[in-house]
């Protein structure tokens, strides 16, 4: 999960394999005291195989840049 505005943690969880669940409109509070929506995605059951295989080549063909360092996000 992830909120709304982070649109860089939702292609990066979406190229890890995850699928878009949904939305929880005002879900959580921010710590600035706003309210936030909240996207959800999820790896099923039947697609973790696939996943895992895809996560493992990446880790094995491209250490350096499997995971990323920024923290930036575009929140």
């Amino acid at each position: 999960k992830t909120d709304i505005r982070n649109h860089r943690s939702q292609r990066a969880i979406a190229r890890l394999g995850a699928t878009y669940e949904g939305t929880l409109s005002r879900y959580q509070r921010r710590t600035d005291g706003t309210v936030r929506d909240t996207v959800l995605f999820a790896v099923t059951v039947d697609r973790w195989p696939a996943v895992k295989e895809a996560l493992q080549r990446r880790l094995t063909t491209h250490p350096a840049s499997a995971v990323s360092r920024d923290t930036g996000g575009n929140r």
